[in-house]
C-alpha cells in the first residue's frame, strides 16, 4: 500500500491470506504480503483500495449481507478466480472484531479428496462406537495423526488452575511419550491463557516456515488487537527466532 507501514507482532502462516476490513465491508484497512500472490489478483494495493475492487463486488455483497447482525460467518463462502490461465477455487472465512472485519482467504485443494472424505467417514464411525471417554480421545488422537500425519497429537487437559494433563497421545516414528505427564500451570503463560479462552482453535501446520507479515495504512487503534480473533495470527510466542547474520 502507498503510504503504509508493516505492523509489529501481526504476522500469519503462510498458508492463507488475510484483509482487514472496515466493519461496513467497503474499505480495505490491512492486507498481508501474501495476499496478491495467492489470488493473482491484479488490483494495485493503495491506501484507498476497496473491497470490491479486490474481491469483486458480488463477493462483497453476500459477504456484508451473510454477516449483518453476527460476529462471525455461518458457513464459509467459497468463490473462483482464473489464476495463471486456470480456474482456482478459494474458501473465505470472516470475523467481526472492534471496529473491523477480518477477512481469512485459503485456495480449496481439490486433490485426494474423495479418499479423504472416506477416511474420515470411517474414523466417525469409530467414534461412534466408543463405549467411554477414554475410548474416544484414543481414537480421536489416533484418527487425527494419521489424517494430517503430524509427528504427535495429543488431548490435554487443563483444571480449574491451568495445570495441564495429557489423557491421550498418538505418535509416530521413535518420539518419547508424554502420555500422563503433568504441566504446571507456569508453563502456560497468562497471554496464552487468555488466548485459549478468546479462539480456542489455532493451526499452525509448520513452525519453521517464514511468516508473512501485514501491510497497512490507517488501520483504527481498535482494530490492533483483533489480529487474536484471526486463525492464521502466529502469536510471539509461536513465532520463529529471527535468522543471525
Amino acid at each position: 500500500m502507498n503510504s503504509a507501514s508493516t505492523l509489529p507482532l501481526w504476522q500469519i502462516q503462510p498458508f492463507g491470506a488475510l484483509v482487514v476490513a472496515d466493519s461496513a465491508c467497503r474499505q480495505v484497512h490491512a492486507v498481508s504480503d501474501n495476499l496478491i500472490g495467492l489470488l493473482g489478483a491484479d488490483a494495485a494495493i493503495t491506501s484507498r483500495l476497496s473491497l470490491a475492487c479486490l474481491l469483486g463486488k458480488r463477493l462483497c455483497q453476500r459477504l456484508h449481507h451473510d454477516l449483518q447482525g453476527r460476529e462471525r460467518l455461518p458457513a464459509p463462502l467459497t468463490f473462483v478466480r482464473h489464476t495463471d490461465g486456470r480456474q482456482v477455487r478459494y474458501q473465505l472465512h470472516a470475523v467481526r472484531s472492534a471496529h473491523c472485519v477480518l477477512i481469512e482467504i485459503e485456495a480449496l485443494q481439490s486433490l485426494g479428496k474423495q479418499r479423504l472424505l472416506g477416511a474420515v467417514n470411517e474414523w466417525l464411525m469409530h467414534l461412534a462406537d466408543a463405549t467411554h471417554q477414554q475410548v474416544l480421545l484414543d481414537y480421536l488422537v489416533d484418527a487425527i495423526q494419521q489424517l494430517t500425519g503430524h509427528d504427535r497429537v495429543v488431548v490435554c487437559h487443563f483444571d480449574s488452575d491451568w495445570n495441564g494433563l495429557i489423557r491421550a497421545e498418538s505418535r509416530g516414528g521413535k518420539l518419547p511419550t508424554l502420555l500422563g505427564q503433568y504441566f504446571p500451570a507456569s508453563d502456560f503463560p497468562l497471554l496464552l491463557r487468555r488466548s485459549y479462552e478468546r479462539h480456542p482453535m489455532r493451526y499452525i501446520p509448520n513452525v519453521q516456515v517464514p511468516p508473512v507479515q501485514m501491510t497497512f495504512s490507517r488501520l483504527p487503534n481498535a482494530c490492533k488487537a483483533a489480529r487474536s480473533k484471526s486463525v492464521h495470527w502466529i502469536p510471539p510466542w509461536c513465532a520463529r527466532p529471527a535468522p543471525r547474520g
